[in-house]
């Protein structure tokens, strides 16, 4: 997973070879078993009895259960910040999460719970990491 590198190519164009520092070159057939393997840290972040973690090559899904937004909330917020959380694993993996991506999905029964909740709040350094050094 060092000195890797891609071609472009399309119609009658062929790019230079272009530098790859972190993850897995996509488009061979074994990329995607190594997907599997290099984020299968992330599926593990998930520990509690109301916590799952679902991944499909490099998306994954972090579920979190409770009796409201604010108890799911800090639940998947401890998912992110716990020691060996998915925060510790974006560090030693030199890989990051794409936030502008990021959804969050509320599911509750009752809609005067829904109108009286709170979103999801996520510390500033995580929408906006401060850049590698």
């Amino acid at each position: 997973m060092s000195n890797h590198s891609t071609v472009l190519k399309f119609d009658d164009y062929t790019s230079q070879p272009i530098p790859i520092d972190s993850g897995i070159s996509q488009g061979d057939p074994p990329s995607m078993p190594y997907y599997t393997i290099f984020n299968s840290g992330l599926i593990e972040v998930a520990k509690g009895p109301n916590e799952c973690a679902i991944a499909f090559v490099d998306d994954v899904v972090y579920l979190a259960i409770g009796s409201n937004f604010e108890e799911t909330h800090a639940t998947l917020q401890d998912m992110l910040s716990h020691p060996n959380g998915a925060l510790d694993w974006v560090k030693t993996h030199n890989s990051s999460f794409e936030f502008s991506k990021l959804a969050l999905l509320n599911f509750m029964l009752s809609p005067t719970k829904v109108a009286s909740s709170s979103p999801l709040q996520l510390p500033s350094s995580l929408v906006s990491p401060s850049p590698a050094t």
